[in-house]
């Protein structure tokens, strides 16, 4: 009874033990992820330095590197919570083994005295004899030996475990504090970082000396981003309207359905549009970045990058729509079946309305002009799969 609910312990123990180390492996993949962003948006603000007059830009990216700090720190406590509980669960194994082992030593050493004594008042000799034919004597004397090697091997059994419980508790503990020093430099970088921000928020404010025009320039432009958003959303939702009503062959049918399947089955596995980019503002109802007085709707992300970066399907479609928009150069809308996704701010375009595109194909270059500010490309995805064309948020779609 002992040896099986030993054996169950251990495995739940092990079990318990694998978890934890695969949501550790997932946060430190996640970590790794975090810190590749990181060095692309350090790699953007190395490529702005020189023009300090679109330090609003620069201070997006610092922005967006103290948010992944931030992440990667909370990741990190993770981590520790983690170990910290598997080292408390393979100390309460060693212990309660421990003590098992104890009391199995305990009996051993009882039936080592026992059979002592026996063999001193031929008690043993006398059970053996006390058998009533050759089997029976057989038997007894197979019960004794197969007793004995039990007692042995069961505690051979447990103190080796032990030992190895308690490496591991040893390796853990060394792991905890490795990352409690990684944690600490990360907050160092992070204070460094807080730094920077307030250096690029004073550099803005010398900058920005007519605050009213500032912010008139700012109300402009979220209205023209406004009209545009609002544009897209009209010519996805016509056309998604028309896709619908429009007749078409089985075959047609049936590619645009698998063409919308195979979309919807890589959420989260498309490519980013533009090589190095960096999300710098978020999908969705917030504060815009650069005027905390301002409440914007964004559709999609925006993607800071080098000027003149290539700008590239994520999946393969038809291109639905290029057209013009005030203030916010080429857009490219492309067809995916039921899905649509829109790339804002080319200032060229390398492809033609009615064009098949494969994943990865060059649309186009985004802005190329000394305005640093302006490199930045606006992404959007509509899913159209119910009727009604909803936008959603691309960072659940790309992969990071």
């Amino acid at each position: 009874m002992k040896r099986t609910l030993t054996l169950f312990f251990f495995c739940l123990i092990s079990s318990g033990i694998a978890w934890g180390q695969n949501s550790v492996q997932e946060l430190q993949n996640r970590i790794r992820s975090l810190e590749d962003e990181i060095k692309n948006t350090n790699a953007l603000l190395q490529r702005t330095e020189a023009d300090r007059k679109n330090n609003r830009s620069q201070l997006q990216l610092v922005l967006k590197n103290i948010g992944n700090r931030k992440e990667i720190i909370s990741s990190l406590d993770s981590q520790i919570r983690l170990i910290n509980r598997e080292v408390n669960v393979k100390t309460e194994a060693i212990e309660r083994m421990q003590a098992e082992l104890k009391e199995l030593k305990s009996d051993y050493t009882a039936i080592v005295r026992a059979a002592y004594k026996s063999q001193q008042t031929n008690t043993v000799l006398t059970f053996l004899f006390a058998s009533e034919d050759f089997n029976e004597l057989t038997q007894r004397i197979f019960y004794i030996k197969r007793y004995t090697a039990m007692r042995e091997k069961k505690a051979e059994q447990i103190d080796s475990v032990s030992r190895l419980l308690q490496t591991d508790i040893t390796l853990l503990a060394a792991k905890r504090d490795s990352l409690s020093a990684t944690v600490q430099n990360r907050n160092q970088e992070l204070s460094k970082l807080a730094d920077e921000e307030r250096d690029y928020r004073r550099i803005d404010t010398s900058l920005s000396s007519q605050s009213r025009q500032y912010n008139q320039k700012i109300a402009e432009q979220q209205r023209q981003i406004k009209n545009a958003q609002d544009q897209i959303q009209r010519i996805i939702a016509e056309e998604a309207r028309r896709s619908q009503t429009t007749q078409r062959s089985a075959a047609e049918e049936e590619a645009f359905v698998a063409l919308t399947g195979r979309f919807d089955q890589n959420k989260g596995k498309l490519p980013y549009p533009v090589s190095g980019g960096v999300v710098i503002e978020k999908f969705g109802t917030h504060k815009d970045p650069k005027n905390p007085n301002v409440t914007v709707n964004q559709k999609g992300v925006k993607l800071a990058a080098e000027r003149g970066a290539h700008v590239r399907a994520v999946f393969e479609g038809v291109v639905n729509n290029i057209m013009l928009l005030p203030g916010l150069g080429n857009t490219i809308i492309i067809e995916h079946g039921s899905y649509y996704t829109t790339y804002t701010n080319l200032e060229t375009v390398a492809v033609k309305k009615g064009d098949k595109v494969s994943t990865n194909q060059m649309l186009g270059k985004i802005y190329s002009g000394d305005d640093a500010a302006s490199h930045i490309l606006q992404f959007s995805i509509a899913d159209a799969t119910k009727g009604t064309p909803v936008f959603v948020n691309p960072e659940l779609w790309i992969k990071r």
